[in-house]
């Protein structure tokens, strides 16, 4: 009994060793691997920028940074104000 299951299962480990090759399930494709490289870069360079936007505040006087500061606030008000008012005569 134990002969005959045998070459069964090795028939069908033979199987699965030839057709798993050509399988692209468990192959990543060179445009996932050029996906992630771009992605692991893109994410290196943001923590780059932050960085050096980090050095850049961080050398910058207090009254500098207190101007810095208050023209981030105003901006945010501005672009704010903007949506709200717009209107055809201004045009």
């Amino acid at each position: 009994m134990q002969n005959i299951i045998r070459p069964k299962y090795l028939v069908l480990i033979l199987m699965l060793g030839i057709i798993s090759p050509g399988c692209s399930l468990l192959h990543k494709s060179s445009r996932k691997k050029a996906d992630q490289k771009t992605a692991q870069k893109a994410e290196l360079n943001k923590k780059e920028y932050d960085t050096g936007i980090k050095q850049h505040v961080k050398n910058q006087s207090a009254q500098t940074k207190k101007m810095m500061k208050q023209a981030k606030k105003n901006a945010k008000k501005l672009n704010r104000g903007k949506a709200k008012n717009h209107s055809r005569k201004n045009c």
